[in-house]
């Protein structure tokens, strides 16, 4: 099955909401931990922050699926 152009740039799109939904919910365990650290409930806060690095994990490859994407258009493209 060939993926056209415009489906690939609205897949990308689609990626691009993620990750960014991605990154605010990264920010917001980030700040969930920094309260815990700042509460000194250290179990609290070493479970937010490894949750946030779990997320960071997750858009990495969010973001390699956007590039893939982008690396198929330029092909059918012509740019490489």
């Amino acid at each position: 099955m060939l993926i056209t152009e415009e489906r690939m740039i609205n897949d990308m799109e689609e990626w691009l909401k993620k990750a960014r939904s991605m990154l605010k919910e990264v920010a917001v365990t980030t700040d969930q931990g920094l309260v815990g650290l700042r509460a000194e409930d250290k179990s609290y806060a070493e479970n937010q922050l490894e949750n946030a690095i779990n997320m960071m994990e997750r858009l990495d490859g969010e973001l390699l699926s956007i590039q893939m994407l982008i690396w198929d258009l330029k092909k059918v493209k012509g740019y490489e």
